[in-house]
């Protein structure tokens, strides 16, 4: 019996961190030996078919014949795709869903600018046992970063209050429509709702959230909204509508939180004397 799409995904998301390795580990093997067997039949090719000072050059892609890799070298193909890889693996893991915004980018950046590790076993586990032990710091971290973006200093809108958390705020940048009229989140900004709705289950006595994939409930019901119509709704914690404009209009459902989340990261303590 054949598999779906839909079965693929199951299995997929079924599968264990070491299996996940062990596949990786075969696939690069398999793409490393591919690359030097296509690399030998390009130089097969360029000995017997040079005329003029001139070969096919398949493998630069100087002439028509572009195909985007040197096979000579499959190094750069496999960076990249531990690149994506690790990524995935954080996600799939759920680490993702409560990393601080500043731990995501921090680890977005070493991963985009620097070498990627190999994907072992050892190095998976010893990465995601490090994120593990950074959980609580994260979490603590996450509380000042979430009090500070939900406070824009000079906002325009009322709503916005610079020192402490009302019911409802404006937050500029944050939703957008696609070519197709879908509505979704600024890629920048859904670490910024992930933090946002792991505080709130944090301060609420929640576990966090082991819903699969690194959208937030928030997100996937921006996702969610129709194609082309107006975009509001509501999750456990927040109520929102997404203008066109590309503001996120928030309300809050449970205020008892944000006067946790006001006690915790400073709220009226920061108000200059005189000014409370």
């Amino acid at each position: 019996m054949a598999f779906t799409t839909a079965d693929e995904a199951v299995i997929a998301e079924s599968l264990p961190v070491d299996a996940l390795v062990t596949i990786f580990e075969q696939a690069e093997r398999d793409i490393r030996t591919g690359f030097a067997q296509i690399a030998g039949a390009l130089d097969a090719i360029d000995a017997s078919f040079v005329l003029g000072g001139h070969s096919t050059n398949l493998r630069t892609g100087s002439r028509r014949h572009d195909i985007g890799f040197n096979f000579g070298s499959p190094d750069d193909a496999i960076r990249e795709l531990r690149r994506d890889c690790w990524t995935t693996l954080v996600e799939r893991t759920q680490i993702r869903r409560i990393m601080s915004i500043k731990a995501w980018e921090t680890f977005s950046r070493e991963l985009s600018d620097g070498e990627p590790p190999p994907i072992t076993v050892e190095t998976v586990n010893g990465m995601l046992a490090g994120l593990h032990a950074d959980i609580p710091d994260m979490l603590k971290a996450a509380v000042d970063e979430v009090f500070n973006f939900l406070r824009p200093a000079r906002s325009e809108y009322k709503t916005n209050t610079e020192f402490s958390l009302g019911e409802r705020v404006v937050l500029n940048y944050y939703v957008e429509r696609g070519f197709g009229r879908t509505w979704h989140v600024n890629y920048t900004r859904q670490q910024n709702l992930l933090a946002l709705e792991n505080v709130f289950r944090m301060l609420d006595g929640k576990v966090q959230s082991t819903a699969a994939g690194h959208y937030s409930d928030l997100e996937s019901a921006i996702r969610a909204c129709p194609e082309g119509g107006p975009c509001a709704g509501e999750t456990e914690y927040f109520e929102f509508k997404g203008h066109k404009k590309q503001t996120l209009h928030l309300r809050f459902r449970r205020m008892d939180l944000v006067k946790k989340l006001n006690a915790m990261a400073g709220g009226k303590r920061l108000v200059p004397a005189g000014e409370e």
